[in-house]
């Protein structure tokens, strides 16, 4: 009692001194965000009776007066600043908000244990089966995959460019986390490339098998979530709830192993070149034929998909030139051991 009393004695005397006594978190000046996640700051006050006011960038955020406020990164560096003010004085906290978009994907990178699935399907709702059969085992070694489809503000900065249709020249804004769409599978390739050079490690689009494995996360359900079309609105976007647009990423519930997009919002480039069928497919993990024929494989379905069945795990999208882009065509990336 005595211990507590001393305290409140020692706060009541600091607040005098300093006009209120302000604590914050989070607690570091210096926070990094990444793309497109919240955080809450939220400030306390000795005495209570504080009116608060928040600055971003020096510009007031209206609407927002009390104390605590949810900030959704953007991307870039930027300041945010409350101050407290309260009859005994004003007290000011700021924090300096990070947001390297190339660091939030390397942290983002999901590690795979190696194993052994049935890849395919005989599934034929939507005359598929003659793409997704034989239904064979595949040996899948170790890997790390993107946790989301590669954004807009990842692929920017490291191309210098943004093919994307969905951004601001098409009267979209706010995009940076959004997935980056509308190019070739060279292209989706060279940024693999470069992103190597940058870091010094090794990247590439996923194979078929790998793609596929990481998507059923263990399951052998038509989706990862099983069977059902109804629920595929809880985990990804499609023609039915897309509203004929992509989404952030990692908006939508991951599968059960903490990836996100695999099931809708944009198509994504495999490293595979197109074979009709499963006849003849590697069964260790590879990527079949990946710089030979006309054609190269994508997965996953799109927010503009003309069914749900595009989006299940084994639905593979058919006869994509690799110079050939749109607005559903992006991709995700896994490091090479």
């Amino acid at each position: 009692m005595k211990r507590s009393l001393s305290i409140l004695i020692v706060l009541i005397f600091m607040s005098l001194l300093s006009g209120c006594i302000l604590s914050k978190t989070p607690k570091t000046d210096t926070i990094d965000i990444q793309l497109g996640k919240q955080v809450t700051f939220s400030v306390n006050v000795f005495p209570s009776n504080a009116t608060y006011t928040w600055t971003l960038d020096g510009t007031p955020l209206m609407y927002v007066f009390g104390k605590s406020y949810v900030y959704t990164s953007t991307g870039g560096n930027h300041k945010l600043v409350v101050k407290a003010k309260q009859s005994l004085g004003t007290d000011t906290q700021t924090w300096n908000i990070t947001c390297d978009p190339i660091v939030g994907l390397l942290n983002s990178l999901v590690s795979i244990s190696g194993g052994t699935f049935m890849m395919g399907s005989t599934d034929n709702e939507y005359s598929w089966a003659k793409y997704t059969t034989p239904v064979h085992e595949v040996t899948v070694p170790s890997f790390e995959i993107g946790a989301y489809e590669i954004t807009q503000a990842q692929y920017t900065a490291i191309m210098g460019i943004n093919p994307s249709y969905y951004q601001e020249g098409h009267g979209y804004s706010g995009t940076e986390n959004y997935p980056v769409e509308n190019l070739t599978w060279y292209e989706a390739r060279e940024f693999c490339t470069a992103l190597s050079v940058q870091t010094g490690r090794t990247f590439d689009l996923p194979s078929e098998a790998q793609w596929e494995y990481a998507c059923r996360a263990g399951t052998t359900t038509l989706y990862s979530f099983g069977d059902a079309d109804e629920l595929l609105a809880t985990y990804g976007w499609y023609y039915a709830n897309s509203n004929d647009a992509t989404h952030p990423v990692g908006t939508k519930l991951p599968n059960p192993w903490g990836l996100y997009d695999m099931h809708g919002n944009v198509w994504e480039w495999a490293l595979d070149s197109w074979h009709f069928n499963y006849d003849g497919a590697p069964t260790d993990g590879s990527a079949w034929d990946p710089d030979t024929g006309p054609y190269r494989m994508i997965r996953g379905g799109s927010f503009f998909s003309d069914h749900a069945g595009s989006c299940r795990s084994a639905a593979r999208g058919v006869l994509y030139p690799p110079s050939y882009a749109n607005r559903g065509l992006g991709f995700r990336i896994v490091e090479i051991p």
